[in-house]
């Protein structure tokens, strides 16, 4: 722990939130009254600040929000009522122990010059939840109120005890049906013209033994008191009794553990029981001014000594003077001026408590809104009480109609959607997914030139044609330019083993031997197994449907996967919906409505999804065994076009000064290669034709209309299907349970809270905005 010298030379490196930032330490009784200000809430704003805090402390929004406050926490018989009864003026009984039973907080707030003190008491919620207490059965205790001007001891004895008795449901002692402490806090607000502002909570003692308690009841305290020290918006002011070791002093071990330095003040009481103990005053010394260590780990930087009224002396006596006296002689004037007494203790605290406020008011406004939306989002989840089946029907339609509005912009307008929502999007994209896969990978064996269009390249080849001569003389022309590189080879006779092949294509068309091969193999291999039912030259009528059906074989593979891709993403999609619209986590949600429409949704989407693989599956055994046929008119000029090709080509591979036997071997129909040319292009033809109208069958039809139908998995939760409901269902889906009910309940209250919360922050944000930066 650093010296007093040391704190003074570094509190200009002090983070803004640390106690040692508050003021520098003055170094006289002069330069401590123009240091450190008697009353720090001097200014209108922050005495307008002081007051919101004070009233969003009244109105439960310390339960939802970090505000700052001040909480004194001690051991028993410490001397922490003596020190709260000095430093609030109220006349706290010492050594009673009937105000520790339950958490109690000051305020003390100043008035305008010529009125009157006075005093009003009320108990208010509990601020923080302990396991094993007892939480108010009712909320009568919200009722008490007492009112006056002048607070005497004899009176606070008797307000304590109705409270305990009467409100608190307190019957001391151990065993069975004691109840020895409260959950809910008493708030003692007091006003007048001599009045600080100032607020403070004062927490009940720790115990060691539970001699006169409940064991459970002495854990309990422990756990309150902890609560409220690990609370990051609380200054703590420990007090510690200056006879004793601190290393054998509970609360300090609690504060090692619980509290930063930075939010800790230390107060040593008793100091005034130490005149004839010389060793341990230089001890105690030695720890309010940093230059003794700790026997237990260091809790604080900033510690404070003061003298205890004894219960022998009244109002009347001069604690002020009596602690100036004490703390002027040897060893106390080693600790410095600013941190000796009860007056300089409630400055400080003053100081502290004004420069929190001020730094974290922006912070508490914007949380507060923050929760209010978020708790008005979880209330309009849960939806108005629903006695009757109309207020149910209502409600599920409520629900409904949110969720058909965003499935309908997830179709139609999905820009205004989350990505993760936005289904037409991703339906398209697989669509195209669906199209290329399609095209690169739907035949069993690939085509020969598939990528060429045989109109264009039939009115190349007629351009290239010289116009003086005829076709058959330009084809027996020298320089040919449909002739295929080298040497011509010799005319071939009808017979399959020596016919050429007519894939060797000129120059100026790219061969797709490697790609084309295994294709003319089938095809060639499908001819010879028929050869035996027809004449020589004739094409069996079942070659063809046979090679279809081989070359579209992936085409139901590939399209049931594509629905089934398409019905995760509408399913994720329409899930997401209904997250969106009624969640499924009991805070912002309905979990139990949730379940049961995922579970209807689930139903719509097996359904939809099963009635679209049918579809798939019977239109593809359709395209599969059905007589191969079309009107459509590309398939004629394509087919003459590539037969043009073929013919051009043949022409253009025959030797110059060839006879007719070798013509007709090139040219004609009966010849095995050609017989596998025309059945080639022939299905290939078709091919191209049906995938186009299988791919656009699929996406246009069985796909959207699983997407779009009004049954479908996404428009199927409707209004319309809320009315189809028997009373039965809607009552499984929409009833309410206890749960809902109390929740509700919790919520209403939540908002109703945090609604006068906001204005509270409001006003005072408004009234402070013109007199200084907050």
């Amino acid at each position: 722990m650093s010296s007093t010298t040391d704190d003074a030379s570094s509190s200009s490196a002090t983070p803004p939130s640390s106690l040692a930032d508050t003021e520098s330490v003055p170094n006289t009784e002069e330069d401590v009254g123009n240091t450190i200000s008697e009353n720090p809430f001097d200014n209108e704003s922050s005495r307008i600040l002081f007051d919101a805090v004070d009233q969003l402390q009244h109105c439960g929004a310390s339960r939802h929000v970090e505000i700052p406050q001040l909480v004194i926490v001690g051991g028993q018989s410490t001397g922490k009522s003596s020190l709260l009864q000095s430093l609030t003026d109220i006349p706290f009984p010492v050594g009673t122990g009937c105000c520790t039973r339950f958490a109690t907080r000051i305020v003390s707030k100043r008035t305008a010059p010529g009125t009157t003190n006075r005093f009003k008491i009320t108990i208010i919620d509990p601020e923080v939840k302990i396991e094993g207490f007892e939480y108010p059965a009712s909320n009568v205790y919200k009722d008490y109120v007492h009112m006056g001007e002048t607070l005497s001891a004899e009176e606070f004895i008797s307000i304590m005890d109705e409270v305990s008795n009467d409100y608190m449901g307190i019957k001391s002692g151990k065993g069975p049906g004691k109840k020895n402490f409260a959950t809910q806090v008493l708030r003692v607000e007091l006003s007048g013209p001599g009045r600080p502002y100032f607020s403070i909570v004062d927490i009940p003692g720790l115990f060691v033994n539970p001699d006169t308690v409940n064991e459970g009841e002495m854990h309990g305290i422990k756990s309150m008191i902890v609560e409220y020290m690990k609370r990051p918006e609380n200054f703590v002011i420990c007090v510690a009794d200056a006879v004793t070791d601190l290393a054998n002093q509970g609360i300090v071990h609690l504060a090692s553990l619980h509290v930063t330095k930075e939010r800790c003040v230390g107060v040593l009481t008793k100091c005034d029981m130490l005149r004839d103990d010389e060793e341990t005053s230089r001890k105690v010394v030695g720890i309010a001014t940093g230059q003794q260590e700790h026997t237990t780990k260091p809790i604080c930087d900033t510690w404070f000594v003061v003298r205890n009224r004894s219960s022998k002396e009244d109002k009347s006596f001069d604690l002020a003077r009596a602690e100036t006296q004490l703390f002027e002689k040897v060893p106390w004037d080693e600790v410095h001026v600013s941190r000796r007494g009860t007056a300089m203790l409630r400055r400080h605290l003053s100081s502290l408590l004004s420069r929190r406020i001020r730094g974290s008011f922006p912070g508490i406004r914007a949380r507060i809104q923050e929760l209010l939306v978020e708790a008005q989002r979880s209330r309009a989840a849960l939806g108005n009480p629903r006695p009757t089946h109309n207020d149910r029907v209502k409600y599920l339609c409520e629900i409904v109609e949110k969720y058909e509005t965003l499935a309908k912009d997830a179709l139609e307008k999905p820009g205004r959607l989350p990505e993760e929502l936005r289904a037409r999007n991703k339906v398209k994209a697989s669509n195209d997914e669906f199209a290329k896969l399609m095209h690169s990978n739907g035949h069993s064996h690939q085509f020969e030139d598939p990528d060429m269009d045989p109109l264009e390249e039939v009115l190349k080849m007629k351009n290239e044609l010289p116009g003086n001569h005829t076709p058959y003389i330009f084809f027996q022309a020298k320089h040919n330019p449909f002739m295929p590189p080298g040497p011509s080879s010799s005319p071939s006779t009808p017979q399959k083993a020596h016919s050429t092949p007519s894939h060797q294509t000129p120059a100026s068309t790219p061969a797709k031997n490697d790609v084309g091969k295994p294709l003319r193999d089938t095809i060639r291999e499908k001819l010879r197994s028929f050869e035996g039912t027809q004449l020589p030259g004739l094409v069996n009528a079942d070659v063809m449907p046979d090679l279809f059906q081989k070359q579209t074989k992936n085409w139901e593979k590939y399209a049931t996967n594509h629905v089934r891709t398409v019905a995760d993403h509408v399913g994720n999609t329409s899930t997401g919906i209904l997250g969106n619209v009624c969640p499924a986590d009991p805070i912002h949600g309905n979990p139990h409505l949730h379940g049961g429409l995922y579970h209807i949704l689930e139903g719509f989407w097996d359904k939809s999804m099963n009635e679209a693989l049918r579809e798939v599956n019977t239109f593809c055994l359709r395209e599969r065994e059905l007589m191969l046929q079309t009107t459509d008119s590309r398939f004629y000029d394509r087919i003459k076009a590539w037969q043009t090709i073929r013919l051009l080509r043949s022409l253009a591979s025959v030797p110059p000064d060839s006879d007719a036997t070798a013509i007709y071997d090139r040219i004609h129909f009966t010849i095995e290669d050609n017989m596998v040319d025309s059945v080639h292009d022939i299905l290939k033809v078709y091919y191209q034709i049906e995938i186009e109208y299988f791919i656009r069958h699929i996406t246009h039809n069985i796909i959207e209309n699983f997407v779009s139908e009004v049954k479908g998995p996404l428009k199927a939760l409707s209004r319309d299907w809320v009315y189809s409901l028997g009373e039965d269902e809607v009552q499984q889906l929409a009833r309410e349970n206890d749960e809902t009910i109390s929740k509700r309940a919790l919520l209403d209250e939540q908002v109703k809270e945090l609604q006068t919360a906001d204005r509270i922050a409001q006003r005072a944000a408004e009234a402070t905005s013109s007199l200084s930066s907050i």
